[in-house]
């Protein structure tokens, strides 16, 4: 697909006020937007160029088709590559220019060309200083401007995955359907028990307070009973905290009172 119009808004941003003359076409030619520096050396407005394609402003006798095959090489050729020819500013001599091509990494096919002229004087050491001047500083430009095309066409990973779960669910009503039973069995009575024995087992809920159990001490007052063969009974009692106590009580005739109580 083209570049569409916000990406094409943020691209005009970038080169309104760059140093080079910057010109914005699509693969065929066809010119989206130029800065001003570039209608100031060309001689053309604005609203003039966006009615042309690029191959229009070279010299009439000059080598059209190899325009014509340097921007069809945009495709398959690397990141970028040079033209050097011939173009014909508005009311003026020709002059030579340099135009160097970016392919934009969009999604699918790369048609979208980025091109900027360079305007040099000719036949000169001084000309061939600038052509490296300029062809570095329209370097480091394309560069920049292939990196903010790509934050754009990048999406976060996390609104992808919205908008998947989205469309997979009005895809598949049923399997959403099945979701939501399966959900809401898991908050039926067992289900909620469950839960909340878990966050209690975590931390995040406070157990309920268990009421200690009655324990029942034998009375003293009580004798115990001998066992056969006159030994000592042991008597062992379980604790609120589940501990057990044990100990050793003595016959009955070792209580006096009892002991004359039981003969009277």
């Amino acid at each position: 697909m083209y570049i569409n119009n916000v990406e094409l808004e943020i691209l005009k941003e970038i080169a309104l006020y760059h140093p080079c003359c910057m010109l914005f076409s699509r693969v065929d030619g066809t010119i989206l937007w130029a800065n001003k520096k570039f209608c100031d050396w060309s001689g053309y407005t604005l609203n003039e160029l966006e009615k042309m394609t690029w191959m229009q402003l070279s010299v009439e006798n000059d080598d059209l088709e190899a325009d014509i095959t340097s921007a069809g090489m945009l495709s398959a050729a690397g990141p970028t590559y040079t033209v050097r020819k011939q173009y014909r500013p508005k009311n003026d001599r020709p002059v030579h220019g340099n135009l160097h091509v970016t392919r934009a990494p969009l999604i699918g096919e790369m048609q979208f060309a980025f091109c900027v002229w360079e305007p040099l004087k000719n036949g000169s050491a001084e000309a061939f200083t600038l052509a490296v001047e300029h062809t570095t500083k329209a370097s480091a430009a394309m560069a920049g401007l292939t990196r903010e095309i790509q934050k754009l066409t990048h999406r976060d990973s996390d609104e992808d995955w919205i908008i998947s779960t989205i469309r997979t669910a009005r895809k598949h009503p049923r399997v959403v359907v099945m979701l939501l039973v399966l959900l809401l069995s898991a908050f039926s009575a067992n289900g909620v028990n469950s839960l909340i024995e878990l966050a209690q087992r975590l931390g995040f809920l406070q157990a309920p307070a268990v009421e200690p159990k009655s324990v029942m001490f034998p009375d003293p007052m009580q004798p115990i009973a001998m066992p056969p063969g006159g030994s000592k009974a042991d008597l062992t009692v379980q604790l609120p905290n589940g501990s057990t106590v044990s100990w050793n009580r003595p016959p009955v005739e070792s209580y006096p009172m009892w002991h004359n109580a039981e003969k009277m």
